[in-house]
């Protein structure tokens, strides 16, 4: 079983062109199901799952290795080395209300006049997740040859090396020129010497900047833009299925997770429609 899982390792990093973080994903889903079964079939595939919870191993922690091992099962099953199309269903686990910012907290952000060039960096950045919902790493990552400053368009690489075109803002193109002059490097958002950023020196940079600005009560760093943009995105009323194309979902689901109301919006609402309200 083993040769079979390099051949379908083999198989999604070149036919299926998945990224080295997602294949190492599953490899890692691979060896915690060594660790627990020795073979494949329903019994062992509900053991897994079972001695997983008796490890301690949290419901979204344990959904993710499934996933991994249902894709191998797949994978299995139409290359003919299972009869039955076996699959592990997924634990229920409770989802988290993240919290994202308001718009006064977003405007305080964006508008921070800064003349050094980090700082101008990263509010460049954090405009750009707000007005297009890109996720970070394809922020990091986009060059400047994918810049269309003309036609208001950027093209971003996504999941799975995934190519899109992506609509930024006439304020966005404004915001872009400005910082692009500060720089000759390829990468849009360089280290000094034209490298790439580090995640968590950035992440630093924005909670020391938010507690520089006073600003609190927002969850998930980065993807806190990514949620904010999909929200005001269909509160101001933005065609769903256009948002799934933005911001890079093959499921419409996922993008439904992004829009959920949070439960100041809900209060505002209910006080607004109240019929005991207008009774009063």
């Amino acid at each position: 079983m083993d040769e079979l899982f390099r051949c379908f390792v083999k198989e999604i990093r070149f036919i299926r062109n998945l990224t080295p973080k997602t294949i190492s994903t599953y490899e890692q889903a691979w060896k915690v199901y060594q660790r627990y079964s020795s073979e494949i079939n329903q019994t062992q595939l509900n053991r897994f799952v079972i001695s997983m919870r008796e490890a301690g191993i949290s419901p979204g922690g344990c959904n993710s290795y499934i996933r991994s091992i249902n894709s191998f099962l797949s994978w299995l099953h139409e290359n003919g080395q299972l009869t039955d199309r076996l699959h592990i269903k997924l634990l229920k686990s409770e989802r988290k209300v993240f919290r994202t910012f308001s718009d006064d907290q977003i405007k305080t952000i964006l508008n921070h006049k800064s003349s050094a060039f980090g700082e101008h960096r990263l509010i460049t950045l954090l405009s750009l997740l707000t007005d297009t919902g890109i996720r970070i790493s394809e922020a990091l990552s986009l060059e400047r040859q994918k810049v269309d400053l003309e036609n208001l368009l950027i093209a971003v690489k996504g999941k799975g090396q995934k190519d899109r075109l992506v609509p930024i803002s006439v304020d966005m193109r404004k915001r872009l020129w400005i910082f692009l002059k500060k720089h000759h490097h390829e990468l849009v958002f360089p280290t000094r010497n034209g490298g790439s950023l580090l995640y968590d020196n950035l992440r630093r940079d924005l909670n020391q900047l938010c507690a520089a600005l006073s600003i609190e009560g927002f969850d998930g760093a980065f993807h806190a833009f990514r949620r904010k943009f999909a929200r005001s995105y269909t509160k101001n009323g933005g065609n769903v299925f256009y948002l799934q194309q933005s911001m890079g979902h093959s499921n419409l689901s996922t993008t439904k997770l992004y829009v959920e109301a949070e439960i100041g919006e809900l209060v505002e609402a209910h006080n607004r429609t109240s019929l005991l309200n207008r009774l009063r």
